[in-house]
């Protein structure tokens, strides 16, 4: 599992853990970032050297007017939505 905001990571982490009695890599990590993609499949990498089961589910949004959205808000949305999906996606992809 992957996310920015390491409490709620280890809270959802924990609640899987005690529900079903399944190990929980986690990672701290913004999607948003240039290089996410390479750094989270190395990451991953580390943990297990490949991955069978890869659930692309990343994602956020803003409310309001797109033209009252900061400019780097939606770089960072396009970056999450489909840069860092297909990226992820192709990386994993030979180890699947």
């Amino acid at each position: 599992m992957v996310a920015r905001d390491q409490t709620r990571l280890d809270q959802l982490a924990g609640e899987l853990q005690d529900v079903y009695s399944v190990k929980v890599w986690r990672e701290t990590l913004d999607l948003s970032k240039p290089n996410a993609s390479s750094t989270l499949y190395h990451l991953a990498q580390s943990f297990r050297p490949y991955v069978a089961l890869l659930v692309n589910n990343a994602g956020f949004g803003r409310y309001g007017l797109m033209s009252d959205m900061p400019f780097s808000t939606v770089q960072d949305m396009l970056q999450v939505h489909i840069h860092v999906t297909t990226e992820t996606t192709r990386l994993f992809l030979a180890d699947m």
